[in-house]
Parts: structure tokens; C-alpha cells; sequence
């Protein structure tokens, strides 16, 4: 009965996607625009796809149960490339077409660049990646889903005060400048410690043997790696193979199934800082794995999950607004109340930045698993 159930469902958010019928919404309400903007060509681009196929799925979910505040959502998607040159053409065009909110973007660099132009427009952006300081505490129409540098910084100082460690050695991928340099600083604010960093560009050839040469010289009780998928995983092969038995430390730019790919038995024992907890067994969580995975074949994802998480989102807020809501109501809607999501309780501050619990995450024989909740003070 529970597959019949599913199969039915997938049937009609595949017969939704080609059109041929329309939404509980009524034909006659026009629908409200929502951007979404994200890499879909070249380095990552399949990671876009997968954000992409996310967001229309949960658009899709919630015009089968009759739109928002009775009117139909219908997704827009453009690719920003990751340059601010192609992700401020994406948000014009998307803007022009009369978006109210967009998601994106895939980088804090990116977000700096686009939040300023996106605001200035009156429509509201919402980000589920972007973690740089640089946006926080600002009266603006720009939210976020994902945790701040600042959130980072302390999560990680209680986890190396937790394990009474005093020297540590931050890789800091320089693709993704204004993040790494971001979390360093905070780094250093926050742990009483020795914190040595090791610049490397993902961007670039990596001279492996090099960094791992200095990083053994420095005789780190942990190494924190603010770098991609690709990258960690390759790091963590060369460390082991180096014989480093210390803690190996990362973020949730890494927490996806690849992950095991690129590593393979090296990334076994990492630990990851993260506010997406793996073990979730949230009725919601998995509806939408089971949805995903019979719609587009494929599983969960730390980013799918977000753009998935901020649609539904996006859809609460604007029941709680008129049936033609301008940015600024939808704004107020998403400050008036906490939202229950398939990650779990989350709000906003009165700046739009997100409050939500931290999680340490170990990887043991090829899972991601809970070791549990960090309490910031």
C-alpha cells in the first residue's frame, strides 16, 4: 500500500512537470514567481542539477496540496555559472520576469556580490549555502538557511575545547575566498589555541606532497579542511597515506555521499561539523527521499536537501501573507514565526539570519552518523 501510495504520487508530479494539468490552485490565479539560481554547467554543475531537481520537486509537492495562500508556486531557474558576471545576468533576468524571492547562491563570494543588486530590486533573497559574516546583522530583505561563520567558528571551538586540543592546522581553499578568509578569522577569535593555516586553490593544480609536508611539520592534533567534496575526500587519502593518525575536521560543504568517493577508507573517522543531522527520521525526510529517489534516481544531498527545505519555507511565509504579497510582506512572514522543516526546528533572527542547532557528524564504515548536539552558549 505505502509503494502504491508513493507510485501514485510520483505520477502526478511527473504529469504536474509536463503540464497537462494544473495545480489544487485554481487556472484562473496567476502563479507566484520563485528564482532559483545556480550552477548548472562545468565544475559542479551536476551538484546544481541536483538543487534544481529538489526545488521543482518541492514546488511541485505543494501546488498537488493547492499552492500558497491559494495561488500556484511555479519555479524559474537560471545558471549563474559561479562568476559574479553570470550570476548578476541571472538575477536581472530572473528579477525582469518578476520573481518575488530568489534562491541561491552556491558561494558566499557569489552572494556578496549578488545581495546588494537582488535587495535593491525588491525582491528577496534567500540563501541556503552562503555562511560569510559579511551578510550578518543586516536590516535587508536578504535570509539565510545555512549557519554563519560565526556559528561555524564557535561550533568549532567547543568541539577542540571539548577534546583539549591547543594546535590545529586550517586548509583554506582559496576558490572560495571571502569564506575561507571569513571562518579563519573567527577561528582565531574564538580557540585559546595555536590555529596554523595552509592555503591551497581547488581552482588550480595542488602541489599534494607540498601540503602535506608542511602540514606534518606542524604536528597538528587536528586538521580543519574548509574545502569541497573533492578536495577533502583527496586530502584525507594523502594525510592517511602520510600516516597522520590525528582528527581529521570538516564542514557541511563536504557532507554528501562523494564524499566516500574521493576518499574512500581515509575519510572513515572524520568528523564533520554540520546543522543537517544524517540520522533523521523526520516522516517528512523520508517522504522526500523516497520522492526524489523515484522521480530523478538518485538520493539525498547536504544541498539538495536545503533548496528543497527553503522552498517549503518560502511556501509557509507566504501563507501567512495576502494573495499578492510584495517582498517586504514576505519578509515579515518569515521573522513572525519559527518553521518546523524536514531538517528540524529552525528561525530567524531579526535579521534574517538562521538559528538552528549544530550537530558533530562521523563518518564510521562508510556512514554518516549522529554523535550528537553542540550547545552554543
Amino acid at each position: 500500500m505505502y509503494r502504491t501510495k508513493n507510485l501514485i504520487l510520483v505520477a502526478l508530479l511527473m504529469i504536474i512537470a509536463a503540464g497537462t494539468i494544473s495545480s489544487g490552485c485554481s487556472r484562473s490565479k496567476p502563479p507566484i514567481l520563485i528564482g532559483l539560481a545556480v550552477n548548472l554547467i562545468g565544475l559542479g554543475g551536476a551538484e546544481g542539477a541536483n538543487v534544481r531537481d529538489a526545488a521543482q520537486l518541492a514546488v511541485d509537492e505543494i501546488n498537488i496540496l493547492g499552492g500558497s495562500a491559494g495561488r500556484p508556486l511555479q519555479l524559474l531557474v537560471k545558471d549563474d555559472g559561479v562568476s559574479e558576471q553570470n550570476a548578476l545576468k541571472a538575477d536581472k533576468e530572473l528579477i525582469d520576469e518578476g520573481v518575488l524571492a530568489i534562491i541561491g547562491h552556491s558561494t558566499s563570494q557569489i552572494s556578496i556580490i549578488a545581495e546588494p543588486y537582488v535587495t535593491s530590486q525588491k525582491a528577496l533573497l534567500i540563501s541556503p549555502y552562503t555562511g560569510t559574516t559579511k551578510l550578518s546583522g543586516k536590516d535587508d530583505l536578504f535570509f539565510r538557511t545555512s549557519v554563519d561563520n560565526a556559528v561555524y567558528g564557535k561550533a568549532l571551538t567547543a568541539l577542540l575545547n571539548r577534546w583539549q586540543m591547543n594546535n590545529v592546522t586550517l586548509i583554506l581553499d582559496r576558490a572560495n575566498k571571502k569564506i575561507s578568509e571569513d571562518y579563519l578569522d573567527l577561528a582565531l577569535t574564538n580557540f585559546n589555541g595555536t590555529i596554523q593555516d595552509i592555503q591551497v586553490n581547488s581552482s588550480t593544480a595542488v602541489d599534494w606532497q607540498k601540503i602535506v609536508d608542511n602540514i606534518l611539520k606542524q604536528h597538528p592534533q587536528a586538521v580543519v579542511m574548509l574545502t569541497g567534496t573533492e578536495m577533502t575526500g583527496l586530502a584525507c587519502q594523502k594525510l592517511r597515506a602520510a600516516n597522520y593518525n590525528g582528527e581529521i575536521i570538516t564542514t557541511v560543504w563536504s557532507q554528501t555521499p562523494d564524499l566516500l568517493e574521493y576518499g574512500l577508507d581515509a575519510v572513515d573517522g572524520i568528523t564533520i561539523l554540520t546543522f543537517v543531522n544524517p540520522d533523521d527520521k523526520r516522516p517528512a525526510f523520508r517522504q522526500f527521499a523516497n520522492a526524489l529517489r523515484q522521480r530523478y534516481n538518485t538520493f539525498p544531498r547536504a544541498k539538495s536537501v536545503r533548496a528543497y527545505e527553503a522552498v517549503y519555507i518560502i511556501a509557509e511565509a507566504l501563507k501567512r501573507c495576502s494573495a499578492n504579497p510584495t517582498s517586504t510582506d514576505l519578509k515579515n512572514a518569515l521573522l513572525a514565526a519559527p518553521f518546523e522543516t524536514l531538517l528540524g526546528p529552525l528561525r530567524f533572527d531579526m535579521y534574517g539570519d538562521v538559528i538552528r542547532p549544530m550537530y558533530i557528524v562521523r563518518i564510521n564504515n562508510g556512514r554518516f552518523h549522529n554523535a550528537g548536539e553542540i550547545v552554543l552558549n
